[in-house]
């Protein structure tokens, strides 16, 4: 007890809270729970989940799914809208990434490979906010759209010195709209952090 007293004294309780919780959706995201399936209960030794050739395999297959429903000529928005759902888990999925990275150390990787996952998570929040703007449209417009009007929309949306072309009807478009802002910003402070660190890197 006189232990745990003393570490909450010496590093406050924000952020041991924060990393336990990122922790934890670092362990249920598609990833993590493969690793734990196949390590921790099947313990099988395929450490290589571990390595960072797994986390740009993994990354790389998101990004090609989330590229393959943004190009396929979607008639229906249900299957849209489950793979919305879906998209949702890889943006929790990103921010704690982000977190467990940049913030929690240590932090195994060269500013050349950080800087380069990040602007390709940047690529992927945009095309996950166009599959979302495209499969709840009717929370923005009041008739019907293309994937591509949902793709300049995001755009527009998360680029700070672009005005908006979407204004949200809805609740559940204020939510959309204000989320991809939010991630936006975020991510544009890590994009600046990691150009930084590449320079100071050279």
């Amino acid at each position: 007890m006189l232990n745990l007293w003393n570490r909450i004294i010496t590093t406050g309780i924000i952020y041991p809270a924060l990393a336990v919780f990122f922790k934890f959706l670092e362990n249920i995201t598609f990833l993590g729970l493969i690793r734990y399936v196949f390590i921790r209960r099947l313990r099988f030794r395929w450490y290589i989940l571990y390595s960072q050739l797994a986390v740009d395999l993994y990354v790389l297959f998101w990004f090609a799914t989330e590229l393959a429903v943004f190009l396929y000529p979607f008639t229906s928005l249900v299957i849209t809208r489950v793979f919305s759902y879906i998209y949702i888990w890889r943006i929790v999925d990103i921010v704690q990434s982000w977190f467990n990275v940049t913030v929690r150390p240590p932090y195994q990787s060269t500013p050349p490979r950080a800087l380069t996952l990040v602007l390709l998570n940047y690529i992927e929040i945009i095309l996950i906010f166009t599959v979302i703007i495209f499969s709840f449209q009717d929370n923005f417009f009041h008739r019907p759209i293309y994937m591509y009007n949902a793709f300049f929309s995001s755009v527009s949306v998360i680029i700070p010195m672009v005005d908006p072309v979407i204004t949200p009807l809805t609740l559940t478009g204020l939510a959309i709209y204000y989320g991809e802002i939010a991630l936006g910003l975020i991510f544009l402070i890590v994009i600046i952090q990691r150009t930084v660190a590449l320079f100071s890197h050279k």
